[in-house]
């Protein structure tokens, strides 16, 4: 892997990955999962120093692959941990945080120091130059499309050709690869644009609210979890929906498999907590009182008591 995505590789190798940029959409996925995992209630300090230098590979993972939505996803949920402490609770308010510092001062070693020691962080420093690139490629507008080779613009081009000819069921799911409308000849990447060629506007209505589910489910089950041990886990599992919402405009998502595991791992989660929180509302036993045997005096005029016979 080493090898693969080194400096002076093709872009199409990065050992088990489908090449360099498939290694950034995995491992920032994966971020979000060890630092769950580290957070995790109950796990211990040789596991949360273990996942600790297991997240140390998995930024490096990121840096390399020059994929600048995934450096702008993975800055965007680290800057929504730095100020969580504003909504939670308790004394862990400013353990967060303190992950933020961790991880960026990694980051900020990549970039800064890391070439010296590592040439394939090189490609780290120039990649984030070219952030706000990308960003201006997002709201650009059709005029740029016309003299543009961009690879981004281009298949917007073919995605507003689709729509226009197919705009309720598209052209069928997978059907956008070297197609007339595909004008590199490769698949849409972006996964809401890929829904909108290839499924039409009835196929990307289901998946929008599919996301507003992701959303306001994960922000609804962190707000109900305030008062229980799994607060800083939900929190994270909040920001990691968010944040790779941004990558996930960019990157296919549907076909990768961290993606899955993240949402399964999410759907389960939120079963658990909503079990505790059911029995937390649930009133304790209260102990029943011991029957008393009361029996009514008989109906009719008081008898007067028998003495006892005395023996002379």
């Amino acid at each position: 892997m080493y090898e693969g995505i080194s400096l002076n590789a093709l872009i199409g190798t990065g050992g088990p990955f489908r090449n360099r940029s498939h290694v950034g959409i995995y491992m920032v996925t994966a971020f979000w999962l060890i630092l769950l995992y580290f957070y995790w209630p109950g796990v211990s300090k040789f596991e949360r120093l273990a996942a600790l230098g297991v997240i140390v590979v998995v930024l490096y993972g990121i840096a390399v692959s020059g994929r600048r939505s995934v450096y702008l996803s993975l800055f965007v949920g680290l800057g929504l941990l730095a100020i969580s402490f504003v909504v939670l609770r308790g004394t862990e308010r400013f353990k967060l945080p303190v992950s933020v510092i961790i991880a960026g001062g990694i980051l900020f070693l990549m970039a800064q120091i890391g070439p010296r020691y590592v040439p394939q962080l090189a490609f780290f420093g120039d990649r984030i130059a070219l952030i706000d690139d990308r960003l201006e490629l997002v709201v650009g507008t059709g005029d740029e499309i016309e003299d543009s080779d961009n690879f981004i613009l281009l298949q917007r081009e073919g995605m507003f050709a689709a729509v226009a000819d197919h705009p309720l069921l598209g052209i069928g799911w997978g059907a956008f690869f070297e197609s007339e409308y595909s004008p590199t000849g490769h698949e849409m990447h972006s996964t809401p644009q890929r829904f909108l060629t290839e499924l039409g506007i009835i196929g990307f209505s289901f998946y929008l609210i599919y996301n507003i589910y992701l959303w306001v489910g994960s922000a609804r089950l962190f707000w109900r979890s305030r008062s229980t041990q799994y607060q800083l886990p939900m929190l994270i599992f909040m920001v990691a929906i968010w944040s790779l919402s941004i990558s996930w405009v960019y990157n296919r998502s549907v076909t990768e498999r961290t993606y899955w595991l993240l949402i399964a791992l999410f759907i389960s989660v939120e079963t658990l907590i909503n079990t505790e929180l059911a029995q937390q509302k649930q009133p304790a036993a209260r102990r029943r009182p011991r029957p008393v045997n009361y029996y009514p005096p008989p109906e009719g005029p008081p008898t007067r008591p028998v003495m006892p016979l005395s023996r002379k």
